[in-house]
């Protein structure tokens, strides 16, 4: 080109950069020089020729580097305009590398850079800042406090952002962690209303998670029961949609009915003993005895007949050892015990 008089520009550049994105461990070595030839003659990169150097320097099979460290040290506090096609990809590829490093310190840095004066024009079309909000969010999730997640989760939801089921499971993983199980319900209506109330997998990690709770205020028990009753609703809404209904299994069934122990609505949990009978789903002996721990920490012995009653049903070999355990943890008058010996021998077990 200088033979011939022409001087190179931008373009040109960022044009080369983008064929060595294809040229692995070569393309790292001519990376760096190419751009100092390039301030060398006085044109400045752009948004874009940094995205094109995360391109070519974070690759799955290349040792690893500081490129994005780097790049944000230098650019940090700068004000862009669009001035080459590639620049609205920058951020996004950013935000895939910082994913990738599991560095939420680094996106932080990254989304402060996108707020930066009119920084947020090169955020790329919708589908671009699809990637971008849902790849920071799961790394809030993962890395970061629920706290934190959740100040993130309002500002973006759902004025620039609608969440997939996995950034809720995320969500719903971190407020387990966090132990900050008062904000499940809250979370769970905006599940319903942000259109992933019919996905199974949400549904049986919100579930598990209620489930999984302890020492929780009365109040947030009842409103645990209130989220159950409309997961309940959803399956049954669910069979008349065209999409694969909602399924009950003897796990998720298992975790609807420790939360109606939990929270003491014994009309409920009584029907879902039913759903078990009615679908012929036969719980594993591990989870019985979870329903036996329930209810005897919340003092439930006319549940723990009907538990012992599915357990004689299914032909379980502990329904004699749980018949025992009722006797020795719940106070029983002499009627109750032979209500007890009663069920054990409609399925001819002696204890």
């Amino acid at each position: 080109m200088q033979l011939e008089g022409v001087q190179p520009t931008l373009a040109t550049f960022n044009t080369t950069l983008e064929r060595l994105t294809r040229m692995g461990g070569k393309g790292r070595q001519k990376a760096a020089p190419l751009v100092s030839e390039m301030k060398a003659i006085g044109i400045d990169p752009s948004l874009g020729t940094f995205g094109l150097l995360l391109n070519i320097f974070y690759k799955d099979n290349l040792p690893p580097t500081d490129m994005l460290y780097d790049i944000m040290d230098t650019i940090e506090g700068q004000h862009f305009t669009i001035q080459h096609k590639t620049d609205v990809y920058f951020f996004k590829n950013a935000m895939d590398v910082c994913f990738r490093l599991k560095d939420v310190e680094l996106a932080y840095r990254v989304d402060e850079l996108v707020n930066t004066g009119e920084n947020s024009r090169l955020l790329g079309d919708n589908y671009l800042q699809n990637i971008y909000y849902s790849k920071f969010l799961h790394l809030i999730c993962s890395m970061d406090g629920s706290e934190n997640m959740m100040i993130y989760y309002h500002k973006l939801v759902p004025s620039i952002l609608y969440p997939n089921s996995s950034i809720y499971i995320d969500m719903l993983r971190s407020l387990e962690t966090a132990l900050a199980f008062s904000t499940i319900p809250s979370l769970w209506k905006d599940i319903s209303n942000y259109g992933q109330r019919y996905r199974q997998d949400i549904i049986n990690t919100v579930l598990e998670v209620m489930a999984n709770s302890f020492d929780l205020e009365t109040e947030t028990h009842r409103e645990f029961v209130g989220v159950t009753k409309d997961v309940m609703n959803a399956f049954e809404e669910s069979l008349s949609r065209r999409d694969n209904p909602l399924r009950w299994t003897a796990t998720n069934l298992s975790h609807v009915l420790i939360i109606l122990i939990q929270g003491r609505d014994v009309a409920l949990a009584r029907k879902v003993l039913q759903i078990f009978h009615s679908n012929q789903i036969k719980p594993s002996p591990g989870v019985m005895e979870s329903f036996l721990d329930a209810c005897v920490k919340t003092d439930y012995k006319e549940i723990s007949y009907d538990i012992l009653k599915l357990a004689v049903s299914n032909g379980l070999t502990l329904a004699s050892s749980m018949a025992q355990r009722i006797k020795s943890d719940f106070t029983l008058d002499d009627n109750e015990k032979k209500q007890i010996d009663e069920i054990l021998m409609e399925a001819d077990i002696a204890i």
